[in-house]
């Protein structure tokens, strides 16, 4: 071979080797900036976990005509956007406490002292604890906002983390 012909090839191998390294670079930046473990409510997937529109929760001891509204948290001890949506949680917690007709209760599926103790050390109060499934609120995963009426009706629902410009159009729902 030629000298010519030598610095081609390798020229063409250096560009190739360049191009795929770009490309690579773009695909892992792709995945770590949009891919995994953090879907807003509006992906498929999340829709999917939605809790249905219209479904009526049984909870036992849960009174549902105490309150015109009852803000329903699906949480978990082990939920890192449960404990990163805190604050939201407890603001949402002092708007209802001003209210007469709505309530808020909390579903984990930890036991009633674990999940107390979890919202205790975040600050955040409501007014009934309860262990159960997420699956019998209609709920798939944590955190699960549900608001449901005073027949235990599902009217909203929000799945996921809730980023700080929607928290005032959440606490909307109670009115």
């Amino acid at each position: 071979m030629s000298g010519k012909s030598t610095k081609n090839i390798e020229i063409a191998a250096n560009l190739s080797v360049i191009a795929v390294a770009f490309l690579g670079g773009i695909l892992l930046t792709k995945s770590l900036l949009f891919g995994g473990r953090s879907q807003m409510p509006t992906s498929p997937k999340a829709s999917d976990a939605m809790p249905e529109i219209g479904l009526r929760i049984t909870l036992p001891d849960v009174d549902w005509t105490a309150h015109k509204r009852t803000m329903v948290l699906v949480l978990s001890t082990r939920c890192r956007f449960c404990s990163e949506n805190a604050p939201f949680f407890r603001r949402l917690a002092q708007e209802i406490q001003g209210r007469g007709d709505a309530g808020m209760i909390a579903v984990f599926p930890q036991d009633v002292k674990q999940g107390a103790a979890y919202l205790e050390g975040l600050g955040v109060r409501v007014d009934t604890v309860i262990q159960a499934p997420v699956s019998s609120v209609g709920a798939k995963g944590t955190p699960t906002l549900i608001v449901a009426d005073g027949e235990g009706f599902v009217s909203r629902a929000w799945v996921g983390r809730v980023p700080f410009e929607k928290e005032s159009e959440l606490i909307g729902w109670l009115k």
